[in-house]
C-alpha cells in the first residue's frame, strides 16, 4: 500500500522519528533511522518491510498512517497471548512467599 496524499497526515522524518518511543537508554530514535526503514527495510519473520515514503520537493516524508502500518506489519509475529500459569507445589509458593518476605526486611 502507498500514502494516500489525500487524506493521510504527512510529516517530515524528524517529526516521525519524536512520535516514536526512546530507545535504550533514553537514547531518541534519529530521522535517518527513520529514512534506513524506508531504504532498506527491516527483516521480520523472514521477509523485508518497508516504511512507506514519498518525495515531495522540499524534501522526504512519510505519514502517520503509515507509520502505523509499518509497526503493525512488524508486530504481526509478535505473540502477545499470556503464558499458562505455572502450576506450584504448595511447599514451592510457601518458600517463595518466606522469599519475598525476608527481602522486604
Amino acid at each position: 500500500m502507498s500514502i494516500d496524499l489525500t487524506s493521510e497526515r504527512l510529516i517530515s522524518f524528524g517529526k516521525a522519528a519524536k512520535r516514536l518511543p526512546r530507545r535504550r537508554q533514553g537514547i531518541p530514535v534519529h530521522s535517518s533511522t527513520i529514512w534506513r526503514w524506508c531504504r532498506r527495510g527491516v527483516v521480520s519473520g523472514g521477509e523485508r518491510v518497508y516504511l512507506e515514503a514519498v518525495k515531495l520537493p522540499s524534501g522526504y516524508a512519510t505519514s502517520i498512517e503509515a507509520l502505523k502500518r509499518f509497526i503493525a506489519r512488524l508486530s504481526a509475529g509478535i505473540e502477545t497471548a499470556a503464558r499458562p500459569p505455572v502450576a506450584l507445589a504448595d511447599s514451592d509458593l510457601i518458600d517463595a512467599v518466606d522469599e519475598l518476605d525476608r527481602d522486604k526486611v
